[in-house]
């Protein structure tokens, strides 16, 4: 189980994310989108991130692309598929010469999760946070992505790709710790 430490040491991204709203199926890409605004490089399309990422929707999301895959609903769900090789988020950035590496951890991994939250804020990492958005917000969607703003105490704030959060989303590191499901951090750094 995650847990939080007594850390007092507040962390926090700088420049702050500017939030964009994703597409449908779209919050990796939105992700993505504004980790490259961040670090002011060329920032895609969603639309042509999520099709490089393996991005599969329902038939009646198609009206909100140009072209996407549809079919049988994945068992990760639908959406990116950045599990599979193929189309894992890592290959995208070496495939676009893109200077970030991407690391994974599982949620039970992790000793301290505001420890391991600061340590990686302030190396200027980008901290992705994968949450059960059901049993966090009661969400459509199970598996979601958010990015970690700041953490002060025991603050977490999430910028939320989500239409239906709130611009800056404000949770307990009890409440995250609940529903996180991984932590992908993006860095400059090779490991």
């Amino acid at each position: 189980m995650v847990m939080p430490s007594n850390r007092e040491t507040p962390g926090r991204v700088n420049p702050p994310y500017k939030r964009r709203l994703e597409l449908p199926f779209c919050c990796v890409p939105a992700i993505l989108q504004m980790v490259f605004e961040r670090r002011q490089m060329p920032v895609p399309e969603q639309e042509l991130i999520g099709n490089e990422l393996g991005l599969i929707v329902p038939e009646d999301a198609t009206c909100h692309f140009s072209w996407v895959r549809t079919g049988t609903k994945p068992q990760s769900g639908w959406g990116t598929q950045t599990r599979s090789e193929e189309f894992s988020i890592q290959r995208y950035f070496n495939r676009h010469n893109i200077p970030l590496h991407l690391f994974r951890y599982r949620a039970a991994s992790i000793a301290t999760l505001d420890g391991f939250l600061i340590d990686h804020l302030n190396y200027d990492d980008d901290v992705v946070v994968c949450i059960n958005q059901r049993k966090l917000t009661g969400g459509d969607d199970e598996e979601h992505v958010a990015l970690v703003q700041d953490l002060d105490g025991d603050s977490v704030q999430l910028v939320d790709p989500s239409a239906n959060s709130p611009d800056m989303h404000i949770v307990s590191l009890s409440q995250l710790a609940g529903v996180l499901i991984e932590v992908w951090i993006i860095s400059q750094r090779p490991s």
